[in-house]
This record gives C-alpha cells, structure tokens and sequence, in this order.
C-alpha cells in the first residue's frame, strides 16, 4: 500500500523521471501512520490505504522531488 501511494502521487502530481523515494519521505510516511495508528492499535488492525496515501501526501515526497529536481535542472552539465 505505501508503495501504491508514492506511484498514485507522484503521477498525480505530474513528476517527471522515474519513481524514486529518498530514505527521508519514506521513513517520515511509516512514522506517521505508525504514530496515527497507535490509537487504533488492536488485534488484527491494519493501517488502510488511505491512511497510507495521506501520510505520503503528508511526508514532504512532492516538495523534496521538486526541490531536487530544481537543483539538479540548475546545475551546470559537466561533459
């Protein structure tokens, strides 16, 4: 499910290039159901997808892509 809201937003948000997730929107996502799912912790819980998808929406994975992609569009290329 986690993986299916990072290919869902980065689609939506017309990203260009490849999907690729830096380490710290990925562990900010599973930190942030880990810390919305503490309320609902039971047996057999299990996050749903649209818990998933608002903690990516939540992570800063859009901001963090086109803030890189900014960079790197930036950046002189050295041939």
């Amino acid at each position: 499910m986690l993986w299916d809201a990072f290919v869902a937003i980065h689609n939506k948000t017309g990203l260009g290039g490849m999907l690729e997730i830096p380490m710290e929107s990925f562990t900010r996502a599973v930190e942030i159901v880990l810390k919305e799912s503490e309320i609902h912790d039971a047996a057999g819980y299990r996050p749903s997808s649209e818990m998933w998808a608002q903690a990516v929406r939540s992570c800063g994975y859009v901001q963090a892509r086109v803030a890189t992609g900014r960079i790197m569009s930036a950046a002189p290329h050295v041939v």
